[in-house]
């Protein structure tokens, strides 16, 4: 498994991933770091992320551009 760098994307990203299967990776320093949580901390994950509400709509967020904004230029220009 590969995670993503910062440098990568060119953008910050999540420090922390928790898989479905109760996986939990994230980075420190230069390596990456893989637990496995408990059914149970898994399912207290799970409780808290629903209590805050921000997955019940579509589960999609992306950022929102701010009015007057110019977003910088992505992918082959010509």
């Amino acid at each position: 498994m590969r995670l993503t760098w910062d440098s990568d994307v060119v953008v910050p990203i999540p420090g922390t991933t928790i898989l479905g299967d109760g996986r939990v990776i994230w980075r420190h320093d230069e390596t990456v770091v893989e637990r496995q949580l408990t059914e149970a901390g898994l399912a207290w994950v799970r409780a808290r992320l629903d209590e805050t509400g921000l997955l019940r709509a579509n589960r999609s967020h992306s950022a929102t551009i701010k009015p007057g904004a110019t977003p910088d230029a992505r992918g082959v220009t010509i």
